[in-house]
Order: C-alpha cells, then sequence, then structure tokens
C-alpha cells in the first residue's frame, strides 16, 4: 500500500544518506542511520531492504577502521582523497597533513602558511592539494611530495578556497576581499568580482557558474567573464552553500551565530525567487550545514542541536526528521 511504498522510500534515503556518512568518516552517524533504515521491533512494519543492510555493513566496516590524526593545535578541515584512502587535514596549528587511512601514518606536512589554516582539500584527480589560511594565502601542493607549488594572494579572514570541478581552477573567497578565480595549473589569476563581504563560495556541478554567499546577497557569477548572472537578497548571512546536480536550484543556509535561526532557503537560480524556506524546530538553532542528494531530488540539512531533515529537493516540503541521535553528521557543501 501507500504507507509500505512511503516507508520503503524513506529507508532508501536513510540508506543513502547512511553510505554519504560513511564515506565522508562520520562513521557512527552512518551506522545509526542504517540502523534507522532497518526493521526493528519499534518499526516492525519498516519492509526490508537489501540496500539498508548493505549501508549498515558499510558503516561497521568503515567504523572498525577508524583512526586518530592529531596535530599540535585544534583541527579545522579533513577531506577524503577521491581513491579514499587518504585524508588532508587543516589545523590551527599552521600545517596541513596527509594521511594513509588504513596505516594511520602520516605521509606528508604541508609548510608554508604563517597563520592558522581554515580549509584544505584534494583536487578532484587527487593530485594535489588546495588549503587556505588566516595570512592571507590559499596555496597549492602536490599531493604526494608535499611541494608547495603556487601561493595565491591575497585571501583576507575566514577564507575559503575551492576546487572547480575539473580541477582547472581555484575560486578564493573571504571577508572583505574580491572572490577570484585562478588557474590552478599555473597559478595566475584568471579574473576577480566584487560586491558583498564573502563567506561562501560554491560551483556549479558542470563549473560554468559559481557562486558567493555575503552578508545580503548571494551572488551568481558565469565563470568564463565574471558577468553577474543573479543576486539574490537573503535575510541573513548564509554560511552554507550548495547547487543542485542540474544547476537550477541553490540552497543556503544561515550563518547560526549572525541569524540565530534553523533556516535555509531553497531558490530558483534562473528566476532568483526562493522556493520555499526549509526551517527547523526551534528559533534558537543554528544550521550547520546543507546538501543536495543524489540527483537533487532530496536536501539534507544539519542542525547544531544534533538533528537532521530530509527535504523533498524540488518543493522544499519536510519529508522526515531524524533526531539527536544523528548528531555526528555533518553535511558537505561542495559535493553531491
Amino acid at each position: 500500500g501507500q504507507r509500505d511504498q512511503a516507508l520503503r522510500n524513506q529507508s532508501l534515503s536513510l540508506s543513502f544518506l547512511s553510505e554519504q556518512s560513511a564515506s565522508r568518516g562520520n562513521t557512527e552517524a552512518a551506522i545509526l542511520l542504517a540502523l534507522e533504515a532497518l526493521s526493528s521491533k519499534d518499526q516492525p512494519k519498516r519492509p526490508y531492504l537489501f540496500e539498508a543492510e548493505t549501508a549498515l555493513y558499510k558503516a561497521l566496516l568503515a567504523h572498525r577502521q577508524i583512526k586518530i590524526f592529531r596535530h599540535g593545535a585544534g583541527v579545522t578541515d579533513a577531506a577524503f582523497n577521491p581513491a579514499g584512502d587518504r585524508i588532508v587535514t587543516a589545523s590551527h596549528d599552521k600545517t596541513a597533513a596527509v594521511w594513509d587511512i588504513s596505516s594511520g601514518a602520516e605521509t606528508v606536512v604541508l609548510k608554508g602558511h604563517e597563520e592558522a589554516l581554515e580549509r584544505a582539500e584534494f583536487s578532484p584527480d587527487g593530485s594535489r592539494i588546495l588549503t587556505a589560511a588566516r595570512d592571507g594565502t590559499a596555496r597549492l601542493w602536490e599531493a604526494t611530495s608535499g611541494e608547495q607549488l603556487f601561493i595565491l594572494r591575497p585571501v583576507s579572514n575566514y577564507p575559503t578556497a575551492i576546487f572547480s570541478p575539473d580541477g582547472t581552477r581555484v575560486l578564493t573567497a573571504g571577508e572583505n576581499s574580491d572572490a577570484t578565480l585562478w588557474d590552478a595549473r599555473t597559478g595566475k589569476k584568471v579574473l576577480g568580482v566584487r560586491s558583498d563581504a564573502y563567506t561562501r563560495a560554491a560551483f556549479s556541478s558542470d563549473g560554468r557558474s559559481f557562486a558567493t554567499a555575503g552578508r545580503h546577497f548571494v551572488s551568481i557569477w558565469n565563470s568564463a567573464d565574471g558577468a553577474l548572472t543573479r543576486s539574490i537578497r537573503v535575510t541573513s548571512w548564509p554560511y552554507s552553500l550548495a547547487f543542485s546536480p542540474d544547476g537550477s536550484r541553490m540552497l543556503a543556509g544561515p550563518w547560526g551565530w549572525h541569524s540565530h535561526r534553523d533556516t535555509s532557503s531553497l531558490f530558483d537560480v534562473s528566476k532568483g525567487t526562493e522556493i520555499a524556506k526549509l526551517a527547523g524546530s526551534k528559533s534558537d538553532t543554528q544550521l550547520n550545514g546543507v546538501i543536495f542528494g543524489h540527483g537533487g531530488q532530496r536536501i539534507a540539512t544539519v542542525s547544531l542541536d544534533g538533528t537532521a531533515r530530509i527535504w523533498d529537493g524540488v518543493l522544499g516540503t519536510l519529508d522526515d526528521v531524524l533526531g539527536q541521535e544523528v548528531s555526528g553528521l555533518k553535511a558537505d557543501i561542495d559535493t553531491d
């Protein structure tokens, strides 16, 4: 019946989120999400799904492989390489480090930044690493040797730096600075755009557009010439940005410290209009991340109160709420 189909669809969504969490190292959340997708004495009518059992197996296997990677100060960011066998971490100790997942060994230390790091990620092909720090620079490194390739400056405080989907360009932004596109192969500036104070940035999946989030606007730019194609006014400072896989919609989540609201917005990119507000249950809860699911048909929002909400990715209607148990889940705003 309809109820069985609804439970099946819910279990499929939970299984997918479990596998996403496991792939990003959030194994405790992955296990709990997979268990929620399976039939139990509390949910005896939930249908059995092979996908849910597989997700649980993968989560348990990943959980057994957890390692502890230590820096001399707090870790601010971490990202897997595309193969999933290495992880790069960024730290307040002014370094980034590459670690072997299976052994836990530190294989490369990236030294050169003069202030705390805020960001580190692998290129889409895994051959390079991009870092950004409070010293006003972003830097490109060879992932295996740790050789510093290029210094990209200036980038102001609380910088963001991301690779384009094809890895040929880098986008940097920060408070009170231009958002700048760089050639990742030469380290040369391609173009810069200036508007509001930027805190977050995101590429569309085809790389033809990029978005910047500022104090009052989300701005969408043409990656080829830097032309402003759309400016969307927002009522709070977005902390998280994500394009839908087809680039037609955008999620913007508020900066919790400024807005004090557990609310994100789903926008139509071509029209610049808000489709729906994705609101939590508490007015004082801070949003931690937003992400589109596979194909863009589902959205997950994660809050600092430990709840995750699953939404319809087209209409913005609420489908499900996952409770306090998933507090370890963190949404990745740069990938699908």
